[in-house]
């Protein structure tokens, strides 16, 4: 298991929205996907390091073994869904920012700004099931 910035660690799935910026064609990674899971793991004798992403399908348990770091081995020894840890992500006030960003920085048409608000959207509301 390798860890690798927006992509699952079992499988290497996308597990972040990403947007392709419109003029340089640079992918950004943009915000987590809501059925992602984010495991802390522990190397026997060392602090945990949070943030360990994976996709639903391969969401890991505590206990389970976690990725190999250049510590060595490790435990995952929490998880937490993407609507617990990266609940920011899809509040308000982020949305407000993804739609500056989008038109600002990523130099997007406004139907692409558009598609990828509608998403943040779908994904938004999915997370607020999660939170009830």
């Amino acid at each position: 298991m390798t860890l690798r910035a927006g992509h699952c660690t079992v499988c290497d799935a996308r597990i972040w929205r990403t947007v392709t910026h419109g003029r340089t064609g640079k992918e950004d990674l943009t915000y987590p996907r809501p059925d992602s899971v984010y495991a802390t793991v522990q190397v026997a004798g060392r602090p945990p390091s949070p943030g360990a992403g994976y996709c639903a399908a391969h969401a890991p348990a505590v206990g389970d073994r976690g990725p190999t770091l250049p510590a060595g081995p490790s435990t995952v020894i929490g998880v937490e869904p993407a609507a617990v840890r990266h609940a920011y992500w899809y509040t308000p006030r982020f949305g407000r920012h993804l739609q500056a960003w989008l038109r600002d920085y990523c130099e997007l048409s406004e139907g692409e700004q558009a598609t990828v608000y509608e998403q943040w959207e779908r994904d938004r509301g999915a997370v607020e099931a999660v939170h009830g």
